[in-house]
């Protein structure tokens, strides 16, 4: 695999360990008071913004390693069947189920961080992608409306699970936002 070539590796474990430290001692208060609910909350947003974060570390450049290559794809379905006919197939797969899961820990976290319903968490994050993607397009590196659509599953899957674990954590009413 060659993840190297597309973020930067020690940069991403600098920022998770830093962010996992911190959401520990965000956490340690709510535990005190013998409040595990609002300590998982606590914890939940450092880690919340540590995913996006990361998602910025990727997504932008200068912070990413990757080449900056440039150009803009509008057509529906044409990065996807390029990266599942390229000739290296284990790396397009890669970059595909990357795409997806690049905002998905994010996706995941928000509903149980914020109380957000899963709908809204993919309102917000699809209108992040989209100017995320536009930014890189004006940034020197490519925008791909696939990477749009993938980004967009990644939030879906995040947000429904992320939904689920917060209906069993609280009742449903405190998830009206």
């Amino acid at each position: 695999m060659d993840l190297p070539r597309y973020v930067d590796v020690p940069l991403l474990a600098l920022l998770a360990a830093l962010v996992l430290v911190v959401a520990g001692a965000a956490a340690v208060p709510a535990l005190r008071r013998r409040q595990p609910d609002q300590a998982l909350v606590s914890a939940c947003r450092v880690l919340f913004v540590g995913a996006l974060l990361a998602v910025l570390a990727v997504v932008l450049p200068g912070l990413a390693t990757g080449p900056a290559v440039g150009g803009v794809s509008l057509v529906p379905g044409a990065g996807i069947h390029a990266e599942l006919t390229n000739i290296n197939r284990s790396l397009g797969l890669v970059n595909l189920l990357g795409n997806v899961l690049l905002w998905t820990p994010a996706a995941f976290l928000a509903p149980i961080a914020w109380g957000w319903r899963p709908r809204r968490v993919l309102l917000v994050g699809f209108v992040l992608v989209v100017v995320l993607e536009t930014a890189q397009g004006f940034l020197g590196r490519s925008a791909d409306v696939d990477d749009v659509l993938l980004n967009t599953v990644g939030i879906a899957l995040g947000a429904w699970l992320g939904g689920l674990v917060a209906a069993r954590l609280r009742p449903a009413r405190d998830l009206r936002r």
